[in-house]
């Protein structure tokens, strides 16, 4: 088909304006996606969190928002900045390592000690704290660095704190204070949604925000900061709680109860809730996260060996040879406890069988 000289006008127009991925034919591409290091949650997202897309988890206060961010980002230091694969399983061959990740702290109360136990490379050059006085400079400094060839990741904790100054000028919260928190927070959503999406590398936003009580409401029920315009702008919500631990009863002595309160709790259980783009919930499930240091497992790791192998064993990747034999990667072993051993020295191995079980399922 010949086209006419004005079309080739304005297709040359909008390429030297806006770029040339702008105004493209439809082609099949390969979906990236960066694995989160807990199992459960790739497993229902099929792989991992999009790239090129916007991905908020909420939450109430106390179930480990902030502790899954800081290992998503410290599982992106580990991988390739192109194929998002670990270096050892790099399928790109570039091996690059170069991109930084933004954590931009509007709560102003990262603990730093606190990031570094969970495996962040703490090098200028691969992660940078951001800490913006008020949340128009917050929204300001967000929409600059995103488009930064640099900046491969950001994560901006949390959206409810994103006070604008006109709140912090007069101290105290009022109607038209929380209205314009609410556009502030929709503005920053609808921007970051064309900025983001970039085909040359991927990148990756993760909004932070809270549930809060919706006093508004004559029947109740939780709401979070910036409404439904800004939910329509992520492609993922991921909804977290944290199941709380087993209280004693108060009927039961005093040495039961200070046994109960001096025994360490080795493992939480978090629950979450997949919605997709402007859709109903697509998946639930819960992983453990390890809040005690363990052989091959550092604070707030997915404790999920136990998961995988059934998987495994289930898809065949495992093979069973009597009853106390098991065959894995042409070796028997005497226990499972053997081979989730192995998984925890081999990083490589234990990524290609979570990969092959999620392959399975697509």
């Amino acid at each position: 088909m010949t086209k006419s000289p004005a079309f080739l006008k304005i297709e040359e127009e909008i390429k030297k304006t806006y770029g040339a991925h702008v105004f493209r034919p439809l082609q099949k591409t390969d979906a990236r996606l960066l694995p989160t290091g807990f199992f459960a949650l790739d497993y229902c997202l099929g792989g991992g969190l999009p790239v090129n897309r916007i991905v908020e988890i909420v939450g109430h206060k106390g179930c480990f928002k902030t502790t899954i961010v800081l290992k998503i980002i410290a599982s992106y230091q580990r991988r390739c900045g192109m194929c998002l694969q670990l270096l050892d399983c790099c399928t790109c061959g570039k091996r690059e390592q170069d991109n930084m990740a933004i954590y931009l702290d509007a709560e102003h109360a990262l603990d730093e000690d606190h990031a570094l136990r969970h495996g962040i490379n703490a090098d200028p050059d691969r992660f940078r704290i951001l800490q913006p006085p008020y949340g128009e400079v917050a929204c300001e400094y967000a929409e600059s660095l995103i488009m930064a060839p640099e900046v491969a990741i950001m994560a901006i904790d949390t959206l409810a704190d994103l006070v604008p100054e006109t709140e912090m000028q007069k101290g105290y919260l009022d109607n038209f204070s929380r209205n314009l928190r609410a556009r502030l927070i929709a503005r920053l959503s609808r921007q970051m949604t064309h900025k983001i999406d970039r085909p040359d590398r991927p990148r990756l936003l993760i909004f932070v925000n809270h549930l809060l009580p919706n006093q508004e409401s004559t029947y109740g029920g939780d709401t979070s900061p910036g409404g439904e315009e800004q939910a329509y702008a992520s492609s993922t919500i991921i909804k977290l709680w944290a199941r709380q631990p087993k209280r004693f009863k108060f009927n039961k002595s005093a040495e039961d109860a200070e046994d109960a309160e001096a025994e360490p709790q080795k493992k939480r259980e978090i629950n979450f809730l997949l919605t997709h783009h402007k859709s109903r919930p697509q998946a639930a499930g819960a992983f453990d996260l390890a809040v005690e240091e363990e052989p091959g497992l550092t604070y707030g790791d997915a404790n999920d060996f136990d998961a995988v192998f059934s998987w495994a064993l289930k898809e065949g990747l495992i093979g069973v040879n009597g009853k106390s034999q098991w065959a894995y990667d042409g070796q028997m072993f005497k226990a499972q406890k053997h081979i989730k051993d192995l998984w925890k020295t081999d990083a490589g191995k234990y990524e290609y069988v979570k990969r092959a079980i999620i392959s399975a399922r697509k």
